[in-house]
């Protein structure tokens, strides 16, 4: 990061200047020396982080700040001469960040410096997780949190899952966390025609090819320092992936029609829907390209896999929409146990044709026939009812019938998953907390 807005509030000249020229590598620096110009810094100026002497006019002053400082969501550093356990936990206490024991190797500040740019990141990775991508699935949620440590090297991505699932939606992520100088250059492979393809990725010169009337630049070389995003890579044909392996192994390749090589240094993020490993045995995908562009795979469950999703899904669209409506309660019932077989895609056209209806209250009827439909036939009859559940609700009551099936029920699957939770949370399609405040029940024992 180099756009830093960094606040130093130190009295100490030497000290100041030292820490604002390693400092301003990183962004601008404000400077103050006593704590009512530092209060209007931080009235005047969006800062990123505040670096605070401990006793400016005072003994422990530099304290007081803290509080105003975390109210903006600025990240603090307390500095002090004194390396003293109990005024470090104080000063953790009050809502400091870091701690730096001046007369140390201004080095460390490097190591504070990454600590911050650590938590940003993690912050960015939940709100993309809660905000974007939009999932409470434990498997999903796991995979995604990979991102950012799969994004700060140079190894090839394949993401695997069904179409629709946002696999371009985390391709772009990468790209973002990467911080690579170069551009995300996305290409679907099965959206081009074969024959144009070739010239897609590796570009062509002037008369080439009948229809080639100028020059033309391929998407490898555009993503020169960048990320080159190939979906739906499945659909490359054999003699191109044969030509693709060439360049990913040399980061060079030759434009159509020309003698001339090219040289790019890209990094490869592939998606596919298909089974690759069917296409190999089946001789349709190379070996060596396979394992070419699977440093990391990363895979992306159906929507009909994580149900949970569903609902906080159709809540997000239709509050990115400036018109509200109302689902009722079999509408959305309904569009929960519908198996969307288009994924997150699907339900998002689905939720904008609602959105065009002329009413604010959406009822069964609203619904396209296809979701009516299966729902019908999939409807359960009598799932659970036995005689035995139905004379126990009449003896203890419903609440507690209830209460006592939530606990069979758990601890039938757990022991199915020989007690592993992740399994157990993904089968029965809970939260972590859920789980753990199902467990915590006396009459719950899954040991």
């Amino acid at each position: 990061m180099t756009d830093l807005r960094i606040l130093i509030v130190e009295d100490e000249k030497s000290f100041s200047l030292a820490l604002k020229l390693k400092l301003q590598n990183f962004g601008k620096v404000f400077e103050a020396n006593n704590l009512q110009s530092a209060r209007n810094i931080i009235d005047s100026y969006p800062l990123d982080l505040a670096f605070i002497d401990l006793d400016l006019e005072q003994k422990n002053d530099g304290l007081e700040l803290l509080e105003n400082l975390a109210h903006k969501n600025i990240y603090r550093i307390i500095l002090s001469a004194r390396d003293d356990e109990k005024l470090i936990e104080t000063a953790y206490e009050k809502g400091c960040n870091d701690y730096y024991v001046k007369g140390k190797d201004l080095r460390a500040i490097d190591t504070i410096l990454k600590n911050y740019i650590n938590r940003v990141e993690d912050d960015s990775l939940q709100k993309f997780i809660a905000q974007e991508f939009i999932t409470n699935d434990p498997h999903t949620i796991e995979q995604l949190s990979l991102l950012k440590e799969v994004s700060n090297n140079t190894s090839p991505i394949l993401l695997l899952g069904p179409t629709g699932t946002g696999k371009t939606l985390i391709a772009r992520k990468i790209h973002e966390f990467s911080k690579c100088e170069g551009e995300f250059v996305e290409l679907n492979c099965s959206a081009i025609p074969e024959n144009l393809l070739e010239s897609e990725l590796f570009g062509h010169m002037k008369g080439a090819f009948t229809g080639a009337v100028s020059n033309k630049i391929g998407f490898l070389q555009k993503a020169d320092k960048g990320i080159i995003f190939l979906d739906e890579i499945g659909a490359l044909p054999l003699n191109l992936q044969a030509k693709l392996l060439k360049a990913l192994e040399e980061k060079s390749f030759t434009p159509v029609g020309s003698t001339e090589v090219v040289k790019s240094d890209f990094r490869i993020v592939s998606a596919t829907c298909e089974d690759l490993e069917g296409y190999r045995k089946n001789n349709q995908f190379r070996d060596d390209l396979y394992f070419r562009i699977s440093g990391i795979n990363l895979k992306i469950q159906a929507l009909s896999e994580r149900k949970g999703d569903i609902g906080l899904l159709i809540n997000h669209f239709i509050k990115m929409s400036e018109r509200r409506i109302v689902l009722s309660a079999e509408t959305r019932n309904a569009l929960i146990h519908y198996s969307w077989p288009g994924n997150v895609r699907e339900l998002k056209k689905v939720i904008h044709l609602l959105l065009t209806k002329q009413k604010g209250c959406i009822d069964l009827t609203d619904l396209p026939t296809f979701i009516t439909t299966a729902s019908e036939e999939n409807k359960p009859e009598g799932m659970l009812m036995t005689s035995e559940i139905k004379e126990m609700a009449k003896e203890i009551g419903l609440y507690e019938t209830i209460e006592l099936l939530k606990n069979e029920i758990m601890k039938s699957v757990s022991l199915d998953n020989n007690g592993k939770v992740n399994k157990t949370i993904q089968d029965l399609k809970i939260s972590t907390n859920t789980y753990y405040k199902l467990i915590k029940n006396d009459s719950l024992n899954l040991q």
